[in-house]
Formats: structure tokens, C-alpha cells, sequence
């Protein structure tokens, strides 16, 4: 007999204690994060900038983390993360999948058998997942929940390039932005 109560499922900032142990440092910016990250997954937020300086665990928490725990409470959603390289983002998918994979249990959810490779999984027994690709590329017959922007330009000479920036623009416009559902949810990672 299943239990009608559902199983508590971590928060992002709890999740990280878990996968990275005595090496996890918190602070108060990782709190913020946190909390509108989880305003994000509750639906009462759509959109959210996040701005702040290189090596201060921004797409730790919204990627790394966020993406077990937001599938875990929505197995049935999409995720797509796009950064300013296809391997990058390939990198983060992996790094999203494997948390799931060490932490099911926890979770509640698994990546299903035959749909594993970094740039592209799905959620067992559900419809979810996440899709990577780089700034620029194919997005394809995906729909995205949620789509996660992070560092689309790569560094201050393509960031000082009004051709980038244009480049960029038409991309997120023609591309991106077309992929997403009804009712989703965009979040922008940079830093200024």
C-alpha cells in the first residue's frame, strides 16, 4: 500500500550538502539564490536574472542542482540549459544527470536507461528531462519548461561586440524563445 504522503524532496542549497559534503560552503547569496530559485519551481516567479561575479556558484545552484530538484517535483517537465558552447552545456547536463543518478532515492526520480547521453535525457517512467545545446545552435523539436540562458557570450570581446550582441539577439528571438510552452519559465545567468 503506497502512502498518501509524499516523500519531503531536499532543497537546492540541502541538495548541495549532500553532493558535495565538507567542500559545500554556503553564504547568503546561496540562500537568495535558493529562495527564488524555489519561487521559480512553486510557478511564482517566471523570469529571473541572476548577476553575480564569476566563481560564486551560480550555475551550480541553478543548474547542477536546480534540475534534479525541480524534475523531482515536475517529472513531467523540460528543461533546456544553453550556454556559449555546445560542450559546455553538455558538461552541466552531465553534471545535472549524474546528481540524479547518485541521489534517486532521495529524489524520487531516475534517468531513464536508454536515454542517458549528457546532451540529451529523459526522466523514467515520465515525460521530463533536459536538452543542452550551445549559443546558436539547434533547439529542434523541444519544448522547454524552463529554459536556462547562462554566459551566452563567452568572454568581454564577443560581450563588447555589437555583431555578438546582435547575433545573440536574433538567436535567443528566432530559436530559443520559440521553444518555450505555454507558461514557461526563462532564467538569464551572468554576471555584469
Amino acid at each position: 500500500k503506497q502512502s498518501s504522503q509524499r516523500k519531503r524532496i531536499p532543497t537546492i542549497c540541502e541538495l548541495g550538502k549532500y553532493v558535495f559534503g565538507s567542500s559545500w560552503r554556503g553564504g547568503k547569496h546561496l540562500d537568495l539564490l535558493n529562495d527564488k530559485l524555489h519561487q521559480l519551481i512553486n510557478g511564482k516567479i517566471k523570469r529571473l536574472a541572476i548577476m553575480m561575479p564569476p566563481r560564486h556558484a551560480k550555475t551550480t545552484l541553478s543548474c547542477q542542482l536546480f534540475v534534479p530538484v525541480y524534475l523531482a517535483q515536475h517529472p513531467d517537465k523540460r528543461i533546456i540549459y544553453t550556454t556559449y558552447q555546445a560542450d559546455k552545456a553538455a558538461e552541466w547536463g552531465r553534471k545535472s544527470r549524474d546528481v540524479i543518478d547518485q541521489f534517486s532515492s532521495m529524489l524520487g526520480i531516475t534517468v531513464r536507461s536508454d536515454s542517458r547521453a549528457s546532451n540529451s535525457w529523459n526522466i523514467a517512467g515520465s515525460r521530463g528531462g533536459m536538452l543542452t545545446a550551445g549559443q546558436g545552435g539547434p533547439l529542434v523539436g523541444s519544448g522547454a519548461d524552463v529554459l536556462i540562458c547562462d554566459d551566452l557570450l563567452k568572454n568581454n570581446e564577443e560581450a563588447d561586440s555589437p555583431v555578438m550582441r546582435e547575433k545573440l539577439v536574433d538567436w535567443l528571438g528566432s530559436t530559443a524563445f520559440t521553444r518555450l510552452e505555454p507558461d514557461a519559465a526563462v532564467i538569464m545567468i551572468m554576471h555584469r
